[in-house]
Parts: C-alpha cells; structure tokens; sequence
C-alpha cells in the first residue's frame, strides 16, 4: 500500500511539473507597428494646396516625405539613400517603437537608409513628377530656382520658372500638363520658356501670353506631372532637392500611440 502511495505521490509530483513548464512557457513577443500615413494629416496638406472649403480632394500625393531622426540623420545622407519618397511607398511604412523606434518598409527594396533609428519627424516637399518618354523623376519645386513673380492679385509672390521643369531637354513639341484629378493642358515650347508656376497660389502665369490665353490655360491649378511630348530620344531626368530649411510642412512622429491604430507585423521579423 505505501508503495503504491507513493507512485501516485511521483506521477502527481511529475504531472505537476510538466504542466508548470507547459505553461512557463514564454510567449512570443509581438511586433507591433504603426503605419506611417496615419501621422500625415490629410486636412493640414489640403489647405497647403487650397484655400477652397468645398475641395475634398486627397492632396499628399503631390508631396515627397524626408524621414528625420532625433540627431539629424536622414535618408538623404545614407550611402543607399539620397532621395525622399513618394506617398505611395511612404504610406506602406511603419513606426516600430519595439525596434529602436525605427522605420521599416517591408514591401518595398529599400536601402537601409530608410530605416530609421529614433525617427521623430517627416518634412514634405512639393513635387510635380516630370516625365519624357521612359524617363520620369520628381521634381521638387523648392530646389529649383525660385524668383519673385507678380501674381494674378497684383502682388509679388515667389515662382518657378516652368523651364526649369523640362530640364536639358532642348527640343521638344510640346508639355502636358495633369492635375490630381486628371484635368489637362498642352503648351507649346513658347510659352513655358515665358511662364511661372506661383508657389504660394498653386496656378500658373504667362506673363507674355496671358492676354490671349483662356482663362484655364493660363490660370492650370494645382500642378502634379508634366510630360515632355516630342523629344525624340529619352533623356537623363535630374533634379536637385529641396533644402532642408525650405520643407513645406513637417509632422512629428508621436510617442503616444494609443489614439493610433497598430499592425502586427511579428511574422515579417522572422
């Protein structure tokens, strides 16, 4: 009898043990993030690009985003950086505070320099994405050479030559030019060697041809891509960016996450 006791007594003592380690067992630590677009206001753009209270539309496309750490480092200094990105990536990041508060992009190749330790800003840079048969690159407006220009209030206002926009493409028939809604216009060489697009008013002006012009081809708003039509071969599209100092909005990336919405992003650590 006492022996039986006591091999009830061991089973029990075993039985005990495993399920303790069953249950000691550690659990894997999620990964949460925290996607970027949510920290880009979407009404704080659209009244950088209008003043209309009835306008609705979505305007962070027309913007590149610079990632900004707490020491200063961004992209744009990293060996496999050197550009800002556009919405459609920017908006496929996440903020993962578990991993140094760092940036990822598991979706797109980018350079390590895209992922950024203790990010704490985003600046934006208004772009118009310039294309010439195969070839297309962004161009930020405030790294080009930037002139005060009088505008349709009677007031001086900085602008852009919209030259500056065809790069060294020398000879060409004629630039297209769409607006976030697909609205267009064509221009002839003549007149963007003569026209401005005005910073501040997003429209443009041609100071020589604006009184022979209609109305909404002298006054083409809220400008997103231009295509150099006619060029023939396909050039070598290059733009400088935007200085730093000149950004056009910035947003901080928050510490307190609790009004965001998260992602678990566990199994693409593996």
């Amino acid at each position: 009898m006492k022996k039986l006791t006591y091999l009830i007594f061991i089973a029990l003592l075993l039985f005990g043990l495993f399920a303790c380690s069953e249950d000691d067992k550690p659990t894997e630590a999620r990964i949460l993030g925290y996607s970027l677009d949510q920290f880009i206001d979407a009404n704080t753009v659209r009244a950088e690009i209008t003043s209309d209270p009835e306008d609705t539309e979505d305007y962070r496309a027309l913007f590149n985003y610079e990632l900004v750490a707490s020491d200063g480092f961004t992209p744009r200094q990293g060996q496999t950086g050197g550009y800002d990105l556009p919405w459609e990536i920017l908006q496929a990041g996440y903020f993962v505070p578990s991993d140094k508060f760092s940036t990822w992009f598991p979706n797109h190749n980018l350079g390590g320099a895209f992922k950024v330790k203790n990010a704490e800003l985003i600046r934006l840079y208004r772009k118009v994405v310039v294309s010439c048969g195969a070839s297309s690159a962004d161009c930020e407006l405030r790294g080009l050479t930037v002139e005060e220009v009088e505008n349709w209030g009677g007031e001086m206002e900085p602008a852009i030559r919209l030259n500056q926009l065809i790069g060294a493409v020398a000879d060409y028939d004629s630039v297209r030019f769409t607006a976030p809604d697909g609205y267009v216009k064509y221009y002839n060489p003549k007149q963007i060697q003569d026209g401005y697009y005005l910073l501040n008013s997003e429209v443009t002006t041609f100071p020589s041809f604006n009184a022979s012009m209609p109305g909404s081809q002298k006054k083409f708003k809220k400008l997103a891509s231009v295509e150099i039509m006619g060029a023939g071969a396909d050039p070598e599209l290059v733009f400088a960016l935007s200085p730093q100092d000149k950004a056009d909005l910035s947003f901080p990336i928050p510490r307190e996450l609790g009004s965001f919405q998260s992602t678990d992003l566990t199994d693409l650590a593996k």
